[in-house]
């Protein structure tokens, strides 16, 4: 008998320090800072242990980073849903005849493949505003995701290169439908 009343006491009091709801509160998962954040958009990025400080959630499908060495340097990470399945380069041809519209110079534009993961980099600059720009989009099926970083060209060396290491750290997810119910 007295083992049973050990057993209820240590059964219920570890239920009491488990959230009511997986990922929710202070989880990982549900944490902008540490990249799992986008789970639910079927992708992740790497952001922990980087300079990258979560500065505000626009919108669930907008998040902007600030640097914590920097007052300048930004980084906003953006997905959209898309009407129909599109390619990589259909999707950035789109996109590449309205830069000029806000005032950007396209410097260069390529694809590349990280963990076998496609993406296109274009590097842009807008003398007008003193802005340079590298943009990492990805698409997958009907889902496209954007990388913008962003600095004062006197600035953008040093911050090209923590870009970069989000951009090696971003990765589809896969989505995997349960056979077994």
């Amino acid at each position: 008998m007295r083992n049973f009343i050990w057993f209820f006491i240590l059964l219920f009091s570890t239920a009491a320090w488990a959230a009511p709801y997986p990922a929710t509160g202070s989880s990982l998962m549900t944490n902008p800072e540490k990249g799992l954040f986008f789970g639910g958009q079927g992708f992740q990025l790497g952001t922990l242990n980087s300079r990258w400080i979560l500065n505000s959630t626009d919108s669930e499908n907008q998040v902007r980073y600030s640097h914590s060495e920097s007052d300048t340097a930004s980084v906003m990470v953006r997905s959209d849903e898309l009407a129909t399945t599109s390619s990589l380069e259909t999707y950035a041809k789109k996109w590449m005849k309205d830069y000029s519209s806000y005032g950007f110079d396209v410097l260069g534009a390529r694809t590349f493949s990280e963990k076998s993961v496609r993406g296109m980099v274009v590097d842009l600059m807008n003398k007008a505003k003193q802005k340079q720009v590298r943009q990492a989009i990805y698409v997958k099926d009907k889902k496209a995701v954007i990388i913008t970083c962003m600095d004062d060209p006197k600035w953008f060396l040093g911050t090209l290169s923590q870009c970069n290491q989000l951009i090696k750290n971003f990765s589809w997810l896969e989505t995997t439908i349960p056979t077994n119910f």
